[in-house]
């Protein structure tokens, strides 16, 4: 990597991965909507910079437009956007999960929409999303978080291989639990919880290694997969044991 662009770098896992990568001499821009705190680390750690409300279509295309114009584009370009909120059934909201889709969702549809024929057009390059075990399979309290999540992991899926014929490699991080303001809502403790920085040390490293799926911590992937498999009656069995083991339900 040459040129990365991480959108989402002002902090938690997308600011652990832009610092870690340009200690390894990557020249990294990061993007996010706030002007002030992207000035803040320009300033204080030499990040190139610009503004981008990953929302809105036409900001996300005058951005492409002009960062793929310069001959320092990146060849690297990561889609760290997300947004979380529990929610568990008695406060069932639909406002909620046009939240979480708006962010989680349709934010890096967008961004794929410009980024993909630029990247084509330039010869190609690598794009990672962030995901989430969360999409692995439905669980207690989490609907909107990991329904989005859910679909994002199958947009990636559906696109990887027309992707590749185009010459970019376009792949998936799916984490557990890392420890930023989002899981900080948790009122659960929150099992195999990682920092920032160990989930950077995973994502570059998937990265070099130009993997399709980024996945950690290993066993809290382990059992996220066993959970896949599990056959619905048991599944349900399970996380019917979740929910009342608490006393709500």
């Amino acid at each position: 990597m040459k040129t990365a662009w991480i959108i989402g770098g002002t902090e938690g896992i997308g600011l652990s991965v832009a610092r870690k990568l340009q200690a390894s001499g990557t020249r990294v821009t990061i993007s996010a909507r706030s002007q002030q705190r992207l000035d803040e680390l320009n300033r204080e750690e030499g990040f190139g910079i610009v503004r981008l409300d990953a929302t809105r279509s036409d900001d996300i295309k005058h951005v492409v437009e002009d960062l793929f114009a310069d001959e320092g584009r990146p060849d690297t370009v990561l889609i760290n956007i997300g947004d979380y909120e529990p929610m568990p059934i008695e406060a069932y909201n639909s406002g909620l999960f046009e939240r979480m889709n708006e962010i989680n969702y349709l934010a890096p549809v967008r961004l794929l929409e410009h980024l993909l024929p630029a990247m084509r057009d330039h010869g190609g390059g690598y794009i990672w999303v962030n995901g989430s075990l969360a999409a692995y399979r439905g669980l207690p309290r989490s609907a909107p978080y990991s329904a989005s999540k859910a679909a994002v992991v199958s947009l990636v899926e559906c696109l990887v291989a027309e992707a590749r014929q185009w010459g970019i490699h376009l792949g998936v991080i799916n984490h557990g639990f890392v420890k930023t303001r989002l899981t900080d809502k948790n009122d659960f403790d929150m099992p195999m919880i990682v920092q920032p920085e160990q989930a950077a040390e995973h994502i570059v490293q998937g990265m070099q290694k130009r993997k399709y799926e980024i996945t950690f911590p290993w066993m809290f992937t382990f059992w996220m997969r066993v959970l896949r498999v599990l056959p619905n009656p048991l599944y349900i069995a399970l996380t019917q044991k979740m929910v009342t083991s608490d006393g709500s339900n």
